[in-house]
């Protein structure tokens, strides 16, 4: 990847709003990831803190960079967001499965820093970058979906469906048991499969909408694909099928004619074929259709997108269908509850459909999860002016709660809890320096000033609240002494700090 591609990258990720200018946020930095490699050592969670701690800041980079220019980078991003959104998942997860609930809340608090340390820079949260990331996605599993659709019709078990009774008599076009439905059954699905052909072409975009240049072209393939397939199917079965008749009510060439066309028309593979092919293009009427319906522009719209997400949901295809067999035998294989349940989805619409479906249920919920960041912002909980440091503040004070449950020292609480304090002191006050001066002012004097006065009150907060913690040390429940302690440490901070701002 060449420099100017990442350079271009790294302008078009930039946050406009709520930037920390280059001092505070270093000092800020120092301060939340101590603050949070001390919650996870003392908890005996240390690598859920750094893990968590990663990837937050992975997945704010991921988030920023689906709404970049070009193919290459919003795939990646749009990849690597689907990646880390699981890592972002899974740890917590995989702490709660093992039984370390409170390194569960510990991964958390890190995801939470590690988000928030990143949108000092990265137009993670406002901006719309969320909602981008959200539109990718729904672009991706929308496609992903229609692919699934293709394969349930290529995939579905049509003998699962004669077995229905009010449906039972249209066995005899695929698998016939008289000779009128071995002859009008080929004739039948034969035709079946042209007006698969010809409902497609009905619902295709006009011409119209193609340049002058291409609009005879377009027409002239949409034409000659319907007239040759009723050709071929259309009229070949009925002679097929004359041919047949002609055979069996005179006796003349039985034998030839049972050997050759006799086997075409029996053949349940090729009865199976045009169904499937009409089922097939039900399906893709349906989704153009629904396509025109909505509008090429809002579908298309931001174009690199949609041919990234399109990228993204054939690669999910592709792996799907190469995976699928090996996946849903493993599965299958395995000893629980669901067993049979699975052995029926898979015997009824195949691996592949079952995995695409998969594949556009996560998707889904990711989205649905994703609407979280939005939700913040609207609710004003979080504006995109002071997003970063109160990211970090949130995890600091998921890190606090942990610990107080992990039963950790009161002194560590309270160094978390004043920690907490500094770090939306000094954020909230490079975003002001920013928005005034500058991401990177020449003169950083104040900053520095700032930051260390914050310090001093910080540490006089915790001297204090240190000693009446240990004053109120015969307070009957441990635990709620460690609560008033960090109430107190966390109000004396406050209020030193805003003396000290003025």
């Amino acid at each position: 990847m060449s420099e100017r591609t990442l350079s271009s990258v790294r302008s078009a990720i930039r946050v406009d709003e709520g930037t920390v200018s280059s001092q505070s946020a270093l000092i800020t930095a120092v301060i939340a990831i101590a603050a949070l490699l001390v919650v996870g050592v003392s908890t005996g969670y240390p690598l859920f803190a750094v893990g968590g701690l990663i990837v937050g800041a992975l997945f704010a980079v991921t988030i920023a960079t689906v709404g970049t220019v070009g193919l290459l980078i919003p795939f990646i991003g749009g990849v690597s967001v689907l990646v880390v959104g699981a890592a972002a998942v899974g740890l917590p997860g995989y702490a709660v499965v093992s039984g370390a609930s409170i390194g569960a809340w510990i991964a958390v608090a890190g995801s939470c820093v590690g988000f928030g340390l990143a949108r000092f820079r990265v137009a993670a949260f406002g901006d719309g970058s969320v909602a981008r990331v959200i539109g990718w996605l729904l672009r991706v599993g929308t496609v992903a979906g229609i692919y699934g659709l293709i394969l349930f019709a290529l995939l579905f078990d049509l003998s699962s469906l004669f077995e229905v009774t009010a449906l039972g008599g249209l066995s005899e076009l695929v698998v016939p048991t008289t000779d009128t439905g071995r002859i009008l059954g080929f004739v039948v699905v034969s035709w079946l499969a042209v007006g698969g052909v010809w409902i497609v072409s009905v619902v295709l975009p006009p011409a119209s909408v193609l340049p002058e240049s291409k609009r005879s072209v377009y027409m002239a393939i949409v034409s000659r694909s319907v007239s040759t397939t009723g050709a071929i199917l259309g009229v070949g079965s009925i002679l097929v099928a004359l041919v047949v008749i002609i055979s069996v009510e005179t006796g003349l060439a039985t034998g030839t004619v049972n050997a050759t066309l006799g086997l075409v028309m029996d053949s349940a593979a090729l009865r199976t074929s045009f169904v499937r092919v009409f089922l097939t293009a039900v399906v893709l009427s349906g989704v153009i259709i629904l396509a025109r319906s909505i509008g090429m522009d809002t579908l298309f719209g931001h174009v690199w997108w949609s041919v990234s997400a399109i990228v993204c949901a054939t690669g999910l295809f592709v792996v799907t269908i190469v995976s699928a067999p090996t996946v849903a035998g493993a599965v299958v294989g395995a000893e629980h509850e669901h067993v049979a349940l699975i052995e029926t989805i898979v015997s009824l619409i195949g691996a592949g459909t079952a995995g695409m479906a998969l594949w556009v249920l996560v998707l889904f919920l990711v989205s649905m999860g994703l609407l979280v960041f939005p939700l913040l912002s609207e609710t004003r909980l979080v504006s995109p002016a002071t997003a970063g440091p109160r990211f970090v503040v949130f995890g600091l004070v998921i890190g606090v709660v942990s610990s107080v449950s992990a039963g950790v020292s009161s002194l560590v609480v309270l160094s978390v809890a004043v920690a907490s304090v500094l770090v939306w002191d000094i954020g909230s006050f490079g975003v002001g320096v920013t928005a005034d001066l500058g991401a990177s002012p020449s003169h950083t004097g104040g900053e520095v000033v700032h930051a260390g006065a914050s310090l001093v009150v910080g540490t006089l907060a915790l001297a204090v609240t240190a000693i009446i913690s240990w004053l109120l040390e015969d307070v009957t429940a441990s635990a709620d002494g460690t609560i008033v302690a960090v109430i107190l440490a966390v109000g004396a901070a406050i209020v030193l700090s805003a003396v000290l701002r003025g």
